[in-house]
């Protein structure tokens, strides 16, 4: 009964959502020696077998997935611990019983809080996607190595955990518990097995050191491209700081510091604060040789919004990265192009630049080891298509895209979710960005050598999506601004609303462009508004 009790309890204090217990943050580490804390605090429970410790011994996952797994022991065991403590648990475990990078790169966007990606499975996952995936992602799943046993025993956890699992919608036709067992022997412990060799590889090998500066790279939607530059200096052991500058397209420039940790040797978890007190998280990987690191930053209470870019070590290298603006018309005349990257060649002289045929490069305005600003003849008959950009001796691949005009835009994404809010949870935004697009040099659209040509200026509305008579859903679902960022309307129920609902339903997003000269194109959407996340685990 006591057992019942407990198994109750968790599963609705998680429903509830009280996730205070989770640090939320894995930017800092603590001075404490996680592997005595673990000795004193959970060998109690976790018993020794053939000198290791049950159930944790059998396992591995990313710092975010045994974070999860500290905060369970919290909530349902009563562990008491304090926040120095767990971060230094956490920290332990993820450097011994961790993930490799070739482990971790097909599901990081889980670990990037892209919740908005749609996962995608093939028929030999079909079964994981009916028993797993119908409560939570795949990639949750995907991110841990467990034993043969072990596998079996986390079905055991949640049908003990969550035994409406079993009865609940999507669950009550099949044989849940069966299939389960099945999907852990045959799938989960053979295609993620507790031992593999890209772990005892990747253990063996020096560890790529962060200490630098960084040449940065990214984008962020609703905001436009960034460029910038971060320095890293090591303060203790795996613990570091850093100090960044960027500046976006539209000439804002954002400054800041932080704290940040490396995790099993390539996984940066950092908190960092601009100028301004904006708080933001940093979820990246640094790359094997140590000389670039990938990932997204994102607002503690708003993961939704964020950036995502790419960061490569100055001295690694000279590399042309990106250029502004990233589309130029044939019929422009002349431009001015910023060209940014790392290392780059010193005093280029205009001979040394190269943007393909019908681009002449006239000037160099400025040039630095970070970025050039040149000067651009556009000849009227340039052909269509994309360009490498070359400096030198070195090219950026497909940076650069002619064009001669706009065919259609999309808008992206093209289907969505905001949750509403603001009384017992925030509320969930959703940022909408019109794109235009050429058809390309065979005139054709949808075909592969169609043209991005960045973001353009639309004027956005939220329209009905006709599900039944009478819905109404766009008077109460929320707004959407003329910089396409959508915001749901307020949680609970509506007593203006008919059968005082919540304000909650799904409409249609549009986006109108008028190109200069030509008809309005449009793009539309697809967006749900649903209620709140309460429950917002590190991985979901």
């Amino acid at each position: 009964m006591e057992r019942f009790i407990k198994s109750y309890l968790f599963s609705i204090l998680f429903i509830l959502g009280i996730s205070v217990v989770f640090t939320g943050d894995l930017g800092f580490a603590a001075e404490v020696d996680g592997r005595a804390v673990i000795e004193k605090k959970c060998s109690q429970c976790h018993f020794r077998e053939n000198g290791k410790w049950s159930r944790i011994e059998s396992q591995r996952k990313t710092p975010e997935g045994w974070e999860m797994t500290v905060t369970r022991m919290q909530i349902v065991n009563g562990l008491e611990i304090s926040p120095e403590e767990k971060r230094a648990v956490i920290k332990y475990l993820s450097d011994e019983y961790g993930l490799a990078p070739e482990e971790v790169k097909d599901y990081q966007y889980l670990l990037e809080r892209k919740d908005w990606i749609v996962e995608k499975f093939p028929e030999s996952l079909s079964l994981a996607q009916t028993v797993c995936a119908r409560c939570h992602s795949f990639a949750r799943a995907a991110l841990q190595r467990r034993t043969a046993e072990d596998w079996l025993l986390h079905m055991d956890f949640h049908v003990a955990a969550f035994p409406t699992a079993e009865y609940q919608s999507g669950g009550r036709n099949i044989d849940w518990y069966g299939d389960a067992k099945r999907v852990a022997k045959e799938i989960l412990a053979e295609q993620f097995p507790f031992e593999t060799q890209a772990w005892t590889a990747w253990k063996s090998k020096p560890k790529p050191d962060p200490q630098g500066k960084w040449r940065l790279v990214g984008y962020q939607p609703g905001v436009g491209a960034y460029q910038g530059t971060v320095e890293i200096t090591r303060t203790q052991g795996d613990s570091y700081k850093e100090t960044y500058t960027v500046e976006y397209e539209n000439g804002t420039k954002v400054s800041g510091t932080g704290t940040g940790i490396i995790y099993a040797g390539f996984q940066w978890r950092a908190s960092v604060r601009t100028e301004g007190g904006q708080k933001a998280r940093q979820v990246h990987f640094i790359s094997e040789d140590g000389t670039r690191v990938t990932g997204r930053w994102f607002l503690p209470d708003h993961n939704e919004i964020g950036g995502e870019d790419v960061g490569y070590k100055i001295g690694s290298g000279a590399k042309v990265l990106a250029v502004s603006p990233k589309a130029i018309k044939a019929t422009q005349g002349a431009i001015s192009l910023k060209i940014f990257g790392v290392d780059l060649p010193q005093n280029p002289q205009v001979a040394d630049i190269s943007l393909g045929e019908g681009l002449l490069t006239t000037k160099v305005i400025s040039a630095d080891s970070n970025t050039l600003v040149v000067e651009v003849a556009v000849d009227g008959k340039a052909p269509i298509g994309q360009r490498d950009v070359k400096v030198g001796p070195v090219t950026g691949e497909k940076l650069l895209n002619v064009y001669d005009k706009v065919d259609y835009i999309k808008i992206v994404p093209d289907s969505a979710i905001a949750r509403t809010g603001g009384a017992t949870a925030p509320k969930q935004f959703q940022q909408f960005e019109a794109v235009a697009f050429s058809n390309g040099a065979d005139g054709t659209k949808g075909t592969e050598d169609d043209l991005d040509l960045g973001l353009v200026k639309a004027k956005w509305e939220v329209r009905e999506f006709f599900r039944t008579f009478d819905e109404e859903d766009v008077k109460y679902v929320g707004s959407i601004d003329q910089n396409g960022l959508y915001t749901p309307g307020e949680e609970g129920p509506n007593p203006e609303r008919p059968f005082e609902t919540n304000n909650a339903g799904d409409v249609w997003v549009t986006a109108t462009y008028q190109p200069d000269g030509a008809r309005p194109l449009m793009a539309r959407a697809f967006l749900i508004v649903t209620v709140p996340r309460w429950n917002k685990p590190p991985l979901r």
